[in-house]
């Protein structure tokens, strides 16, 4: 009898010497558009123990169009991306701070704290994967896209007091929408 996904990430997260490693294959839609029979063989022959919990939210997210099209993509937080091919995300060509006087009025997404917890129980009820929270803490490449990534660099080397400011809201943010997740825990998922 094989071992089920979930036991064999409790396995392995305990070093119980599981049968074989876990995986999760990540792939950009790209691959996916340019390869669709190599990917469709790998995702058969090496199906995911691990998936993402559906990020579902009570009230859509402030956000325009769709980040692997080409065009204009805004995000949640209002960076702007721009792409020009498909099946990956765009750059960030204008700072969304682009004068340190523009953190005055710089809020983070507090939709994003607005988790649909009956929607994530029910998808963790009904798959035999391994669960991961469906929230995607990136502090440096957020701020990054908030800055831009030449300013970044720039605030990096010439660490302005208000550099660690925006630091400090994005680490804050981050907290309380990890708190978001652990708290809204449902028992059926593997999360933990």
């Amino acid at each position: 009898m094989s071992t089920s996904p979930k036991e064999l990430i409790r396995k392995t997260l305990a070093f119980a010497s599981p049968e074989r490693i876990p995986r999760q294959i990540w792939i950009l839609p790209w691959a996916e558009e340019q390869y669709p029979d190599a990917v469709s063989r790998l995702r058969s022959d090496f199906p995911d123990d691990i998936v993402d919990a559906p990020a579902v939210y009570k009230e859509p997210l402030n956000v325009v169009g769709d980040r692997y099209s080409p065009g204009t993509y805004v995000d949640e937080w209002g960076c702007i991306f721009d792409s020009l091919q498909s099946g990956i995300i765009g750059i960030v060509q204008k700072p969304l701070i682009s004068e340190w006087k523009d953190l005055d009025n710089f809020k983070t997404p507090e939709s994003v704290l607005n988790l649909d917890c009956d929607a994530v129980n029910a998808f963790c009820k009904e798959t035999d994967r391994f669960v991961l929270a469906g929230t995607f803490q990136r502090p440096f490449e957020r701020f990054q896209f908030i800055r831009t990534m030449e300013r970044a660099f720039m605030d990096l080397i010439e660490q302005p007091p208000e550099l660690f400011e925006l630091l400090g809201r994005i680490h804050e943010h981050y907290r309380k929408e990890v708190e978001v997740w652990v708290q809204r825990r449902p028992r059926h998922c593997s999360y933990k």
